[in-house]
């Protein structure tokens, strides 16, 4: 009986590989803001474009690694545990505004 419930599918399984989905696109799509460095000039704020790049990165790494863990613990100890991860996907869009902001104020896009 045990080994049922350990083996079932719940919600958040689903919104976890969503989370990585998510997680790796963000990602690439930051990545592919820096190739738009070789249309810069003089405008360009080399420096911000990097540290908020590896900021994002950062986070995005940091934000999986915690809801995964965090998923990993309450996934059988709290029935609407999916909250665990669907909230780690809406922090990361967050992040992945904010530094697409700030790469496009960098490249003088703003």
């Amino acid at each position: 009986m045990d080994d049922q419930r350990r083996n079932r599918s719940l919600p958040g399984d689903h919104v976890m590989w969503f989370h990585v989905f998510v997680s790796v696109v963000a990602a690439l799509f930051i990545f592919m803001r820096i190739l738009e460095i070789a249309g810069c000039t003089a405008r360009c704020d080399y420096p911000a474009i990097g540290s908020s790049t590896h900021a994002f990165w950062w986070t995005d790494l940091s934000l999986f690694i915690v809801a995964a863990g965090s998923y990993g613990y309450f996934r059988s100890r709290i029935r609407r545990s999916w909250i665990i991860p669907t909230s780690g996907v809406a922090l990361t869009l967050i992040a992945f505004v904010v530094a697409n902001m700030a790469l496009s104020a960098a490249l003088g896009q703003l």
